[in-house]
């Protein structure tokens, strides 16, 4: 199909309208203290996922989030023990890749072969993927060396069992 030279003009000049107009912004630069944090993360990855390091932003509020762009560590989390720290980087480093990983499938799925465990029935059946908390907490514990007791609201998350251990070590250390 052949777009004549008035209708190709009209194409660029909107074009040049939406993204000079700013519709689509680029990020904020980072602040220094988000950059030590993506500095700090970079130093927990191992060599071969290093390549995979995310933005990271600090938000207001006592919450983390992983996103397929980006991570959002609550402010709380800088005010505490620098292991809660880590342990927060690499959780949600573990959704981040997740995320990069399945984009055409459910979002944040654990990779194929990581040993599923049930919901337990007292988690609020509303919560969306109790395995992709699952893999976060593994996640972080593979690459912090310990394991950190997440909670969401009053429900903690699981531990890791043996299996999963060693499935994400091998998946992520190999």
């Amino acid at each position: 199909m052949r777009i004549a030279p008035f209708g190709a003009a009209l194409v660029t000049l909107a074009f040049a309208l939406v993204v000079g107009a700013g519709c689509v912004p680029p990020p904020e630069p980072m602040t220094l203290e988000e950059q030590r944090l993506q500095t700090r993360l970079v130093q927990l990855l191992p060599d071969d996922w290093k390549y995979m390091v995310p933005r990271v932003e600090i938000i207001q509020g006592d919450i983390s989030y992983a996103h397929p762009t980006h991570i959002e560590i609550g402010e709380w989390v800088l005010r505490g023990d620098s292991r809660v720290l880590d342990s927060t980087l690499a959780h949600e480093w573990g959704h981040y890749e997740a995320l990069q990983r399945n984009r055409l499938l459910y979002n944040g799925n654990p990779p194929a072969g990581f040993p599923f465990t049930p919901k337990p029935p007292t988690f609020p059946q509303f919560y969306p993927n109790w395995n992709f908390e699952s893999w976060a907490v593994c996640v972080a514990a593979i690459l912090t060396g310990e394991e950190i007791a997440f909670r969401w609201g009053e429900h903690p998350y699981p531990l890791c069992t043996d299996r999963q251990q060693q499935f994400t070590s091998q998946y992520l250390l190999g």
